[in-house]
């Protein structure tokens, strides 16, 4: 007996592969269950050159061996440089792993190590079946997954988060918990990786995961803010308000990473009736840091061509044109203007920046007048009508200012704005009424009716200002040889004022001048 045991044992290094596998297929009759020396030979066996032999190996192995036992060898040689004994190394792996209990973790706890193995086809393998054989949602598995996600090999991270959602399932407690935690990694790429692995497993609107992402927006590190902010926008269910705001509070982070996802975020997500988000948006507008200002009005040019409230927008932004510091101002004309468009400007916001105009601050009133013009177009009626308003006001700078814009904004011939120029030809300010002539000049039509009509007027006024800026105005309306205006300034010149008789007498001699030149042109043509 003794002698056939040694003699069987000699032939398993035949040569023969036949012979080798079947020396391997008779240890089992030969030898009891557990006995190291048929065991020693069959481990020798499983590195065997040919695959019949190594196969052959393993069945015996597993017959004869205890399970941890069989899973140590497999361990051992998954480690092999011959890329076959691997693989046969990984099949007697998943016999393992489909012979085992579901309470038997053995076999999983292996295969999920196999994530790690430098052998792609190897890592590939193990990927697709680990979901084969076990629960979904067996918390032991989730958790040996779990573990390589932060694995230094990206091939390895990579491999972790393609298993860990199909073994794992939606709604994981644990593997989200320790998604989460992963969010603050020093490494980047890991950090990516557990956001986007996080987005496949997560229901959108999951308050926990919001709550834990949430909590990551203060994070010290401006890349785990920004890859957090990211997250949100994600998995963030519309329109929640209480969130909107929340997040709205970094558009003034100092990353400008984490500014411009906090105004993709609010752009996408906010519905246009969320008002809290528009009040925080433009709250920035006022902040110190430029940058900050910056965003905060690309954030408000955003949200109102998202078919948000711009009429709310608008006014709240324009507020801002009040703010002592220029800089603010300046950032809120910008704002204005990149919400406003110039071919359709809504009513509401010509009416907000018309009403800064009335502001007592001359730098103030500058800043409206120069958004005035870049949101509507030259001779909109709507701001001709505002204009005309505010050349009543009590504040002669605000009316000087108000004809000023009319007269560079308003029609040739506007018959508004040509009526609130006439009428402010008799203001008791003396820079109104020189702003209102200048302005009778640019917007008045020679010869027109109501124009001529009402500066005659102003020249029968009782205060000798009055009456010299309506022979300015008149020789800018009058048309050349008409005997109404001739008649009016003749009868000027003889005014008790002498600035009057002297501005009469140079406008006469500039109409008369115009008169000849336009009759001999008239001529010439005639002639020829």
């Amino acid at each position: 007996g003794e002698r056939c045991l040694e003699a069987l044992l000699t032939c398993s290094d035949d040569s023969s592969a036949l012979i080798r596998q079947v020396v391997v297929l008779a240890l089992p009759r030969v030898f009891a269950p557990g006995c190291p020396r048929a065991q020693a030979v069959l481990r020798r066996m499983v590195e065997d050159q040919e695959d019949r032999v190594r196969r052959a190996a393993w069945v015996t192995l597993a017959a004869m061996a205890e399970r941890s036992e069989v899973l140590e060898t497999v361990a051992q040689q998954l480690r092999h440089p011959d890329v076959d004994v691997r693989g046969s190394a990984l099949e007697a792996l998943l016999r393992e792993a489909r012979a085992s209990q579901a309470e038997d973790h053995r076999a999983a706890l292996v295969l999920a190590a196999c994530l790690e193995h430098p052998d792609a086809t190897v890592r590939a393998r193990a990927t697709e079946a680990l979901p084969q054989f076990f629960d979904v949602g067996d918390d032991i598995i989730v958790d040996a997954v779990c573990q390589y996600l932060a694995h230094k090999e990206a091939s390895t991270r990579h491999a972790a988060s393609l298993v860990l959602p199909v073994v794992a399932g939606i709604g994981h407690k644990v593997a989200l918990a320790r998604l989460c935690l992963m969010l603050e990694h020093d490494s980047p790429s890991v950090r990516h990786l557990a956001s986007d692995t996080l987005v496949v497993m997560t229901r959108k609107g999951n308050k926990a995961v919001l709550g834990e992402v949430c909590r990551r927006l203060s994070h010290e590190d401006a890349g785990v803010r920004q890859v957090a902010m990211d997250l949100v926008t994600k998995i963030i269910e519309k329109g929640d308000p209480n969130l909107l705001k929340r997040v709205s509070s970094h558009l003034e982070d100092g990353y400008v990473g984490v500014r411009n996802s906090t105004v993709g975020l609010l752009t996408d997500k906010a519905f246009k009736t969320t008002d809290g988000v528009i009040a925080a948006v433009c709250e920035n507008i006022k902040h110190p840091d430029e940058a900050v200002r910056k965003t905060a009005g690309e954030a408000v040019a955003k949200l109102v061509n998202q078919a948000f409230n711009a009429d709310g927008v608008v006014v709240k932004v324009c507020d801002n044109f009040k703010h002592p510091d220029r800089d603010i101002r300046r950032t809120a004309a910008e704002a204005v203007t990149k919400l406003a468009k110039v071919d359709h400007a809504e009513t509401s916001t010509i009416v907000s920046v018309c009403k800064i105009l009335e502001h007592p601050c001359p730098e103030v009133r500058a800043t409206a007048a120069q958004v005035l013009g870049a949101v509507v177009v030259p001779g909109d009626g709507r701001a001709v009508m505002e204009l005309g308003r505010l050349t009543q006001h009590a504040d002669p700078g605000v009316r000087r200012h108000a004809i000023d814009i009319m007269a560079h904004f308003a029609s040739r011939g506007d018959p508004v704005a040509v009526a609130a120029a006439v009428a402010s030809l008799e203001d008791r300010d003396p820079g109104v009424r020189r702003s209102a002539v200048e302005a009778v000049r640019l917007m008045a039509i020679r010869g027109e009716d109501n124009a001529v009509d009402g500066i005659v007027a102003k020249m029968e006024c009782w205060d000798p200002d009055h009456r010299l800026s309506g022979v300015r105005a008149l020789e800018y309306v009058a048309r050349p040889g008409d005997k109404r205006t001739v008649g009016a300034l003749f009868a000027a010149t003889k005014d008790c004022d002498p600035d009057v008789q002297r501005a009469s007498l140079q406008a006469l001699g500039r109409l008369a001048a115009a008169a000849k030149a336009q009759a001999s042109g008239a001529g010439k043509a005639g002639g020829s």
